[in-house]
């Protein structure tokens, strides 16, 4: 390896990381295959960042930017770069010496990979114990189509320059590197996996890992990469709860439906039966189990505390599923619903007539064959909510079930799925919903002009209370106490 005449550049950030550099630089200095260069970025810092440069100053260029952004400093050491190949390390990190030796192997056998990542141990403040985390940070073989719901490349990994895309300084809370590895693997550039644990990560007060927990934005940014990366036009979301006698309907609609060809069907078994699994994996292979079981309630049981049950537990279940959506646009179908084959066209159609963030098709509710369409009443803070009448039109409504219902995928992944609140009683994620799309001021719409068909355990269609699904139905007020958002 030493003969070989390849070119690695090292891009040290470091702002008021003083205390950490000189370990930092000895590492890069300690390597088996040694850096053609070590280039060191100090953005903005106050502390003697400068004084502990100047003792390495014949062997390390150093540089001082006021970027105060950790993107914008690496792009500036980057573009100072001549090496082949490029490694970003944080000033408070510090490499093993076989880091580069190990690292670099796997892109010079491969051209088509872009990005070589290994696994890290955390080195703690206190200087306690240096631990492997193999329970919390496992090493992840590359999979694409994982590093779109999770980052597990660390920022600290050698990147073939001529691969190397600007990153977005706009992103905040570390982000940065997960968008530019996903556009770089939408480029065509593989990463691999160097299955050792040859840096470390320092956990001190200030890092970012602490900085993360400490801020709710973080929610926000992670699904803001998310959606930049998601690949198809739509996905089909569908929870089974294991009954048998409702596939034959549900897969006759499907293949009735009018839908883009770039469709993402999503399964989420609840039926703990690997059998029901296995006819689910079958017509779909992206079916995926969900851990817990719903046995221990009685899904169209009545009373209250069966209730919250049902609704905590569908909470899990929806925000398990946000892990594995792909499409842009999000179609929640309930297996138990049955639309016309142009339903979904119809409600794209008013989504977009009335600037819907959602709009909901109209369905009867098993429990009491009244519309599953929600609005208010009253000013905040005091106002309760009642079922909307049946009725053949579009209204801007608080809520409608999630039976069949289209949205922005980001809307959803946004959401804070819940099944209940304190002072707010009623249950059910879609009401909750409801809550959390007014208070981000989305708009929600029905459209009672799209009716589909809710079938009961017997596969038999729910009507208007007992009466054609044509008439006006009952106006029902539900929970009508005072809370507040």
């Amino acid at each position: 390896m030493h003969e070989m005449n390849v070119k690695i550049s090292a891009i040290v950030t470091c702002h008021n990381y003083a205390r950490y550099l000189t370990a930092c630089l000895d590492s890069l200095l300690c390597q088996t295959y040694p850096f053609h260069e070590i280039i060191l970025i100090d953005d903005a810092s106050t502390d003697n960042t400068f004084d502990v440069a100047l003792r390495y100053s014949s062997k390390v260029r150093y540089e001082k930017v006021s970027f105060r952004s950790v993107a914008l400093a690496r792009e500036h050491g980057i573009r100072l770069a001549s090496g082949e190949f490029i490694v970003n390390i944080d000033a408070d990190n510090r490499l093993l010496p076989a880091y580069n030796e190990k690292l670099v192997a796997p892109l010079l056998a491969n051209p088509s990979a872009g990005i070589s990542y290994c696994g890290f141990h955390y080195d703690f403040e206190d200087d306690q114990s240096i631990r492997p985390i193999q329970d919390v940070f496992p090493l992840i073989p590359f999979d694409a189509g994982l590093l779109k719901r999770r980052n597990y490349i660390d920022a600290c990994s050698m990147v073939r320059k001529k691969a190397w895309l600007s990153q977005d300084s706009s992103l905040a809370w570390g982000f940065e590197d997960w968008d530019h590895w996903l556009r770089m693997v939408e480029r065509g550039w593989l990463a691999v996996l160097v299955p050792d644990r040859l840096f470390h990560y320092r956990i001190h007060e200030n890092a970012m890992t602490q900085i993360m927990h400490r801020f709710d934005q973080h929610h926000n940014v992670y699904w803001q990469v998310r959606s930049r990366h998601l690949d198809q036009d739509l996905t089909i979301l569908t929870l089974f709860s294991g009954k048998k006698q409702l596939l034959k309907p549900y897969f006759a609609a499907v293949a009735a439906l009018k839908k883009p060809a770039k469709t993402q069907f999503l399964f989420i078994d609840n039926s703990n039966s690997v059998d029901f699994f296995h006819r689910l994996h079958s017509f779909n292979s992206d079916t995926h189990s969900y851990p817990e079981s719903a046995r221990d309630f009685d899904e169209d049981g009545a009373d209250a505390d069966n209730q919250n049950r049902v609704a905590r537990h569908l909470c899990g279940i929806y925000t398990f599923a946000k892990n594995f959506i792909r499409g842009k646009r999000l179609l929640i179908w309930e297996h138990d619903v049955v639309p016309a084959p142009d339903a979904f066209e119809r409600l794209e159609e008013t989504a977009v007539s009335k600037r819907a963030d959602f709009c909901g098709a109209s369905v009867l509710s098993r429990k009491t064959a009244e519309p599953l369409v929600w609005r208010l009443y009253g000013e905040k803070p005091e106002y309760g909510v009642y079922r909307v009448p049946a009725a053949r039109s579009v209204k801007r409504v608080f809520a409608t079930s999630f039976s069949f219902l289209v949205c922005d995928a980001i809307s959803f992944l946004k959401m804070r799925i819940r099944s209940h609140d304190e002072g707010i009683p009623f249950f059910g994620c879609d009401l909750h919903a409801g809550i959390w799309a007014r208070k981000h001021n989305l708009r929600w719409f029905a459209d009672g002009t799209i009716r589909c068909q809710h079938l009961d355990t017997d596969s038999n269609p729910v009507t208007l209370g007992g009466v054609e699904f044509s008439r006006a139905g009952r106006l029902g007020l539900i929970h009508a106490r005072k809370f507040s958002l």
